[in-house]
């Protein structure tokens, strides 16, 4: 496990998945991420990459060929280098190998760090092409937030700018081309409901931040 801390809040990362375990404000004792647990989902914070989401039949078909591919991709199982590390700054590093190419024929650098800001962690995502051809690719971060109270109706989800816009919805997992208004304005107001039909999946946001929100605290991404 790797550590990063300041007088406001004390964070962990494993090497696995180069995946955010823990952060952890001092002052007020508590615990940011959803620890884990095995019966109902057993990750904290991994970084999706070269997908994001699930492929048809988990195969990827690139140059006409197809390679095998999990849903969200593979660099979250893999083990990253830690290439930096001081007090209050680590990064990461996965490259392309033997392995990895049996599933995304494509060479590259990914480089994660996170960094401690007072009461704040900053994530980023490098990606280099050491190869000689265009390298396609997603990548994204998927964190499970722990939230104070149990009540998910306590919570709200805020953009910085107005937006109306459609949910994309899924079958088993998957884009299925029909789409339904899920929100118009600046919040999604949370409900146990709104997951019924999969995850909430969005384009042609507006918005560069947003805020997991209730009355009593905040969560800014």
């Amino acid at each position: 496990m790797n550590f990063l801390e300041n007088e406001f809040i004390k964070v962990s990362i494993t090497s696995k998945g180069a995946e955010l375990k823990s952060v952890f404000d001092k002052k007020n004792t508590y615990e940011f991420l959803w620890q884990a647990n095995e019966t109902i989902w057993g990750r904290t914070a991994p970084v999706l990459f070269p997908v994001i989401g699930k492929c048809f039949n988990n195969e990827l078909l690139i140059h006409g060929k197809l390679y095998p591919m999990s849903q969200h991709g593979f660099a979250r199982d893999m083990n990253f280098e830690v290439i930096e590390k001081t007090e209050s700054k680590i990064i990461f590093q996965l490259v392309s190998s033997n392995e990895t190419l049996l599933k995304f024929p494509f060479h590259f650098d990914l480089r994660l760090s996170y960094t401690l800001i007072k009461n704040k962690i900053v994530g980023g995502y490098e990606i280099l092409n050491t190869g000689n051809e265009m390298l396609y690719f997603s990548i994204g971060a998927h964190p499970g937030f722990n939230l104070p109270t149990k009540k998910l109706t306590d919570y709200f989800i805020e953009f910085d700018q107005t937006e109306t816009d459609e949910r994309y919805l899924l079958n088993e997992g998957l884009l299925n081309g029909k789409t339904e208004t899920v929100f118009k304005g600046t919040k999604i107001e949370l409900d146990k409901i709104l997951f019924d039909k999969d995850a909430i999946v969005l384009k042609n946001l507006q918005s560069k931040k947003i805020k997991l929100q209730s009355k009593n605290s905040t969560y800014r991404m």
